[in-house]
């Protein structure tokens, strides 16, 4: 029996499997969210991707209704994921070692790299992997 994801045998031991379902001892699967590259879980329903996060739905939201856009969809899989030249991973225990590889790098050297990391771009050049490569092997 899992319980959230942990193990809890006492739960197992105590119970037997039954045609009754007990309330909150049952791990509920949640629909995922129908953009593309979003991962998250989703909770609301949506006409065109039928399943959205609360971080899409919102978005969308403030689109069509703040916004007044006739295409609230438009381009909502890259919306905020644009990669800055100045951008550093917020909180990264290797802090000191990026800040170093940012400063060897030129920035759109620096964003290829973050943009291919996360998924946002399919190729990158082989010589900025070297470059980074270089940069951290040479501390």
């Amino acid at each position: 029996e899992t319980i959230g994801g942990w193990h809890a045998p006492e739960i197992a031991l105590t119970f037997e499997r039954s045609t009754i379902a007990i309330a909150g001892l049952e791990r509920k699967e949640r629909h995922k969210c129908g953009v593309p590259r979003c991962g998250k879980s989703a909770i609301y329903t949506d006409r065109r991707y039928r399943w959205l996060c609360r971080n899409h739905y919102a978005l969308v939201r403030k689109r069509r209704v703040v916004l007044g856009w006739r295409n609230p969809y438009k381009n909502i899989e890259t919306a905020g994921k644009e990669v800055s030249e100045t951008h550093m991973p917020a909180q990264s225990k290797n802090k000191k070692l990026w800040a170093h590889v940012r400063l060897g790098m030129s920035g759109k050297e620096w964003v290829a790299m973050w943009e291919w990391a996360k998924g946002y771009r399919k190729t990158i050049d082989r010589a900025v992997l070297e470059k980074a490569m270089r940069i951290i092997m040479s501390q």
